[in-house]
């Protein structure tokens, strides 16, 4: 590299040096924003012109989880999660509201005892939310049953007649009945099925989507941020590691020529700026 190009690119890297700070928080813009509450789908790339509002740590994050239909027992307590402004009543939850009227770059300043309250499902009620789970749970009792009828059916008496003309599907039937603290009222028939060449697919596929309830999704916007953050910082290093290699290379070639008469002032400046990255 000749050396009018070595002064070209060190100017080129001044220029970045001087407005790292800028570049940084640029950066730190890129990462989007989402609506943790379910069923939101805002955020500062779909809704830029809505504010979004910290969720709290600590015991705090509780309510608003349980108030969002969240459920806090996936989420990590560190991790952070931001509130729309959908979900408050601006002029009685923010205690600046004046101010962000007329700074809409103003950080928004949540009352002590303010929580999320409006939630647009189907309506603007917080009884939307215990619909919203006891539907889930609906769904999820209504295949258990279903595939508890099925078996049923499948191990009637008119098939255990038949076990001995079809060898290939001999089926073993266990009934078993009980009652509690000596009660009149016998709890429902437990029954077991077994296949000797292997449980049937009807009830492996019925397993197969019950199963799928008890998966638990880590949020997507925690994997986007942390994608964000992790490149960001890998870049921002790689970067720094490129100007003190130029730095170095720069100081270098001053003490060799000394055709500046302030080199010495020059090198000081180069190794100051090393130790400011």
């Amino acid at each position: 590299m000749s050396t009018r190009a070595k002064i070209t690119y060190l100017d080129m890297w001044l220029k970045y040096t001087i407005n790292a700070d800028k570049m940084e928080k640029a950066g730190k813009k890129v990462c989007s924003k989402y609506c943790f509450v379910a069923c939101c789908t805002n955020s500062t790339r779909k809704t830029p012109e809505k504010r979004f509002i910290t969720v709290p740590k600590g015991k705090v994050r509780e309510n608003w989880f349980k108030r969002a239909g969240r459920d806090l027992k996936t989420s990590s307590l560190l991790s952070s999660f931001y509130c729309c402004e959908d979900h408050f009543n601006l002029a009685e939850d923010i205690e600046n509201y004046t101010r962000i009227r007329f700074d809409p770059r103003a950080k928004v300043f949540l009352k002590k005892d303010a929580l999320p309250r409006f939630f647009t499902r189907e309506k603007n009620t917080i009884e939307d939310e215990d619909k919203f789970v006891g539907k889930q749970n609906k769904r999820k009792k209504g295949v258990v049953n279903t595939a508890k009828k099925k078996d049923f059916v499948a191990s009637s008496p008119t098939e255990e007649e038949n076990v001995e003309d079809d060898k290939d599907q001999t089926t073993l039937v266990k009934i078993e009945e009980y009652s509690e603290n000596n009660s009149s009222e016998y709890s429902p028939l437990f029954v077991d099925i077994f296949n000797i060449q292997g449980e049937k697919e009807e009830t492996v596929r019925v397993k197969q989507e019950i199963d799928k309830f008890e998966i638990k999704e880590e949020p997507i916007e925690l994997i986007e941020n942390s994608l964000e953050e992790k490149y960001h910082k890998n870049h921002i290093n790689l970067k720094k590691e490129h100007i003190k290699k130029c730095l170095d290379e720069t100081i270098c070639y001053l003490i060799e020529t000394r055709q500046y008469s302030d080199y010495i002032s020059k090198i000081s400046f180069l190794e100051q700026l090393k130790k400011e990255l």
